[in-house]
């Protein structure tokens, strides 16, 4: 039996790590997510606690949103992570 390290169990609102889950171009879940900065039919930028994630496309839709959970569909052409320290400078 191999041994596991603790974050391989832990949900991301303790890692501070994101989870991220893609079902192919159309569908990308994310959970570790703390906050929305834009969102239009083309782009959705969201916060989690290690970064900043942006899903760029077309017919973009949050189809799901809850405290920790965000899932965005449509047609997926890019995503792009960035450190929210970066962020928070260009502000």
């Amino acid at each position: 039996m191999s041994k596991g390290k603790i974050t391989d169990v832990l949900p991301a609102e303790i890692t501070d790590t994101p989870i991220i889950g893609m079902q192919g171009n159309r569908e990308i879940t994310v959970d570790g997510f703390k906050g929305i900065e834009e969102y239009t039919d083309t782009e959705v930028c969201f916060r989690t606690a290690a970064m900043m994630i942006t899903v760029y496309g077309s017919n973009l839709l949050i189809r799901y949103l809850s405290i920790h959970t965000i899932v965005i569909s449509g047609n997926i052409k890019n995503v792009s992570f960035s450190d929210n320290s970066e962020t928070e400078a260009s502000k």
